[in-house]
């Protein structure tokens, strides 16, 4: 419940003097930016009571460095600088531990001159697609719930709202819905290396421009006697006024937001987790389980969805966890962890993979670890380039996995000995080699050869023994292999199609399918495939035929992949819906 607004000296119109400076975009370590913060220093327009650094701060996330230097760009400025996380700073090496360091999550507030100040994490954990967290914006509702009724609230985050990124509308038409009744003065953005105003569905958003590049500035923003404006300086001393505008409160009436078209088959039960999901539910026994990325841990009876209980990782966890028996084996921000304490050695955003009472798995920091299954010792460890994010392929006397630093690596599971290393089919030929990295999707060992899509969206084939590229298959963002010699290809442009190991493309379906690297699942003569936004879809492996569909996540992506288990079928979506549809027996 709002604190009532009861005194003229706590309206808007009173907010005292404020100045502050809002950037974007600086992705440190690219030239150019040192040389905007500097002049940013050395401005004489007042001092600014802080800075808002709304998102990609970095090139690569905090590798090699990057963070630190980050941070030491700040140095000459003795008051705050609040920072945001952009798709950068996520998808690479993932900076959330670090901006929770610092202000205890990735979303954080505080208040100044009478005006409330809010950072939202726009970029998803592990991955570059936007969304709003569930957790999040149950945090932005107690949040907002303290602030007194009519004060002017400025949010700031990455993705403007009116980006085509989003998984739909009701993505970020969530964010409206939990701040319709308060004065949102403006969405304070970044990404587009633009300065602009945008007004979206009634909103003020001002985006800050670039810290690198043609335009490369900042925002001097000012409130001031109930007004409020913002004007975009660029480093020759140019100035341009972006808006400005009284901060009187507004009734918005929450704009309608498009409903998710229906499937054709309805769950046998959903239910609502407060967290994101990333990781697969998980089939054991009569239960399923889902981890949520916040690393919460909820078990649901298999059949019904009745809610059995709950226990916590103690950090975040963006890939499905392995299964030893009854154990739950996870690898997150606080390390490995089979209940207890976590190992806590280094932060993990690759699923593990238990073999032989083993643990494989990638961790951040490019560092590829084998340790026991029972006790979580490291047995051993490889280092590799760059972050390792994807679940490793096991077959015989071969681990193979992506990394971030442009390569797919084969080593010895018995020492960590290296066999090879080979770039990726889109490392080779893009012009921006490491984006292009065969990192994201998991690698799969089929027959002879080791497949491994990458963010290019091309399917590299490499020969197992000495790792020579001999294929590339276009239009591939993941694959799933079944015990038949046949591969199931999620493709951004064509949908799903099915693969002979010679190359042979015998269908291609109708099934949605998006640039989500989630792979397909192939079981009991189906193969199951989820949208960008969120559907559900069941496939007959002989002809490609889409036999129902089922709404997985209200318009949000679905990073889980599908689980089967006794004719159930579950995924998870990242607004934290969970479904289980009964298939066909």
């Amino acid at each position: 419940m709002k604190r009532a607004l009861c005194l003229l000296l706590l309206s808007p119109l009173a907010a005292e003097d404020l100045l502050f400076y809002h950037c974007s975009d600086t992705h440190v370590p690219v030239a150019g930016t040192a040389g905007t913060v500097a002049e940013m220093a050395k401005f004489t327009g007042g001092e600014p009571a802080f800075v808002v650094v709304t998102g990609d701060l970095t090139e690569f996330g905090g590798g090699d460095g990057a963070w630190e230097k980050y941070l030491a760009l700040w140095k000459p400025f003795p008051m705050p600088v609040y920072s945001a996380l952009g798709n950068h700073d996520e998808t690479w090496w993932v900076l959330r531990p670090e901006i929770a360091a610092r202000h205890g999550a990735p979303w954080y507030s505080w208040d100044a001159e009478g005006c409330h100040f809010v950072v939202l994490d726009s970029a998803g954990p592990q991955d570059p697609r936007p969304t709003f967290a569930p957790e999040e914006l149950a945090w932005l509702r107690e949040d907002l719930a303290r602030v007194t009724d009519g004060d002017p609230v400025f949010i700031a985050f990455h993705h403007p709202l009116s980006s085509g990124e989003f998984a739909s509308p009701r993505d970020p038409g969530r964010l409206l819905e939990v701040v319709k009744d308060d004065n949102v003065v403006a969405f304070l953005v970044g990404h587009g290396h633009v300065a602009r105003h945008e007004v979206w569905r009634g909103y003020d958003m001002i985006e800050g421009g670039s810290t690198f590049g043609k335009d490369a500035g900042w925002n001097v923003c000012r409130v001031h006697q109930g007004s409020f404006s913002v004007t975009y300086r660029e480093t020759d001393g140019e100035e341009r006024l972006l808006i400005e505008k009284r901060m009187t409160p507004m009734k918005r009436e929450a704009a309608p937001i498009e409903p998710i078209p229906e499937g054709t088959r309805k769950a046998l039960w959903a239910a609502r987790v407060p967290s994101a999901v990333r990781a697969a539910p998980l089939a054991i026994g009569d239960q399923v389980v889902i981890v949520g990325t916040n690393g919460r841990i909820w078990r649901f009876d298999a059949r019904s969805g009745r809610p059995l209980g709950e226990e916590r990782y103690p950090g975040e966890v963006f890939g499905t966890p392995a299964v030893d028996g009854k154990a739950l084996v996870i690898a997150g921000t606080a390390g490995l962890w089979r209940g207890g304490e976590p190992t806590r050695d280094r932060v993990y955003v690759a699923p593990p993979v238990l073999r032989e009472g083993r643990v494989y798995v990638g961790a951040r920091d490019g560092t590829f670890v084998c340790a026991d299954a029972k006790t979580l010792e490291t047995l051993w460890t490889f280092e590799a380039g760059h972050t390792i994010e994807s679940a490793a392929g096991l077959q015989g006397l071969n681990v193979v996995f992506g990394a971030w630093d442009e390569r797919v690596y084969c080593l010895d599971p018995t020492d960590g000995g290296l066999y090879w290393a080979m770039k990726g089919a889109g490392s080779r030929v893009e012009k921006a080699p490491s984006y292009y990295s065969p990192a994201d999707a998991p690698t799969v060992f089929f027959g002879d050869h080791v497949y491994a899509a990458d963010r290019s969206f091309r399917l590299g084939i490499f020969e197992c023994v000495h790792g020579k590229l001999v294929a590339t298959v276009e239009d591939v963002v993941a694959v799933a292999a079944d015990a038949e010699e046949i591969l199931y290809l999620r493709r951004p442009k064509a949908g799903l199609s099915r693969m002979r190991w010679t190359g042979q493309i015998e269908w291609t379906s109708e099934a949605r399918t998006g640039r989500t690297p989630v792979p397909p699942t192939v079981a009991g003569g189906r193969v199951y495939v989820t949208s960008d936004d969120g559907l559900l879809q069941s496939v007959d492996t002989a002809d490609g035929r889409v036999l129902w569909t089922c709404v997985a996540g209200d318009g949000a992506y679905v990073m889980a992949p599908v689980t089967t288990s006794g004719g159930l079928v579950f995924t998870a979506a990242m607004d934290g819906t969970v479904v289980c549809v009964e298939e066909d027996r």
